[in-house]
């Protein structure tokens, strides 16, 4: 559980109570008003704690993920994780503040920009057995999505098709492929710099520890081996080539993966 400091304990009694449980919410009162001088209780983790402690992990991943083409850890499938910060934002509305702008507030920006994966949920939700963890989690996150886009005055004819979906009894489909309903990412290619020089002595090469978390997010393939380089002579002169692997998301168009140094 997150460490919290509290400033306005009128004002924090809800989400105390929504997230810490009933228990420390009153031992934070009773310490306020001059009943305990301390008090040390158990905090109950709530549905509305765990839904917070997803939806910030979802949006690190949104911007971290380390995806990597060379240790084969695929990147994520933007839609799908878009929807379910959907859901998740809804689902924490009473944590965020009614008087100020949230930058992370935007359900009905969520669900415009991304319900183009809606029908693939449904479908995997279909085929998945309904006991299952996997079958739970999506009919949570299609029907919190419903609701939020109800609430938002979101229409569309893929939110109708949620709506008739999760109206109707739910229909006994064949097992799916889950990655196959979504787009692969097959178009992965190495970021195109000037092309490197031939010829030359090698004097040294190598491959650099690399560390994606000190590069802008979705620029740079996560392995360690993403970064290499030569050492060169060409005549008197020396050169080191750095050859940089491109992120699956990098805008290959703009960046180039190469640099050499004389």
């Amino acid at each position: 559980m997150p460490t919290a400091e509290i400033h306005d304990v009128q004002r924090a009694q809800q989400w105390l109570w929504a997230v810490y449980g009933e228990q420390v919410a009153a031992a934070v009162h009773a310490c306020a008003v001059g009943e305990l001088a301390s008090a040390r209780v158990p905090a109950e983790p709530t549905p509305l704690a765990g839904s917070a402690t997803r939806l910030g992990f979802g949006h690190w991943a949104a911007r971290w993920w380390p995806a990597s083409h060379l240790d084969g850890v695929p990147a994520l499938q933007p839609d799908v994780l878009g929807l379910e910060l959907a859901a998740l934002t809804h689902a924490c509305q009473q944590l965020f503040d009614a008087d100020d702008e949230q930058p992370d507030d935007c359900v009905a920006e969520l669900i415009g920009d991304h319900d183009l994966a809606l029908d693939a949920l449904i479908q995997w939700w279909h085929s998945t057995p309904p006991s299952s963890g996997t079958a739970r989690q999506l009919e949570n996150v299609l029907r919190t999505v419903d609701d939020a886009a109800d609430s938002a005055g979101l229409d569309g004819e893929a939110l109708r098709h949620l709506r008739t979906a999760l109206d109707r009894p739910r229909p006994d489909s064949p097992p799916v492929d889950a990655a196959a309903l979504f787009a692969p990412h097959d178009d992965y290619a190495l970021a195109a710099g000037e092309p490197l020089v031939t010829g030359g002595r090698v004097i040294a090469r190598g491959t650099g520890i690399n560390d994606w978390r000190r590069y802008p997010p979705g620029f740079v393939d996560a392995s360690e081996a993403a970064v290499s380089w030569t050492a060169r002579a060409l005549g008197a002169r020396r050169q080191i080539e750095v050859e940089v692997v491109a992120h699956l998301a990098a805008p290959v168009a703009e960046v180039p993966s190469r640099r050499r140094y004389g």
